[in-house]
């Protein structure tokens, strides 16, 4: 699948992130976050940088790659793999990724395969 890299951002929603000046009165030092999200069709990729103490969810608005009408609640969050929470704070160099919900239960998917595939088989060994 192409990876979709360098696409525009949508604007950091200025009340949903705290900036902390933890630096005397300078502005924040910014880190680096990858948001990614893989579309049926492509996966898309978007480097951002937020300020430290930045939510996955804020991180997730800020990187402009949640689909349209998408219910963010609905679907998992993920850093390098492991679910984590939108409440969550990110660290520099995190992969946050989206995940799509399943549209069926895999074991179950399973079963299903393998009892058309015995039906098959019957049908094949009665001819």
């Amino acid at each position: 699948m192409p990876a979709t890299r360098g696409m525009a951002l949508a604007p950091t929603p200025a009340a949903a992130i705290k900036q902390r000046t933890d630096n005397g009165g300078e502005a924040p030092r910014m880190i680096e976050v990858e948001v990614v999200y893989a579309a049926p069709a492509q996966q898309i990729c978007a480097a951002v940088s937020v300020p430290p103490g930045t939510t996955l969810r804020v991180a997730i608005q800020a990187s402009g790659v949640l689909p349209r009408g998408a219910d963010l609640e609905a679907m998992g969050v993920g850093v390098f793999g492991r679910l984590r929470g939108l409440d969550e704070s990110v660290s520099a160099g995190d992969r946050v990724e989206l995940y799509r919900p399943l549209l069926a239960d895999p074991k179950q998917a399973r079963r299903q395969r393998v009892r058309a595939k015995k039906r098959q088989a019957a049908v094949e060994s009665s001819r």
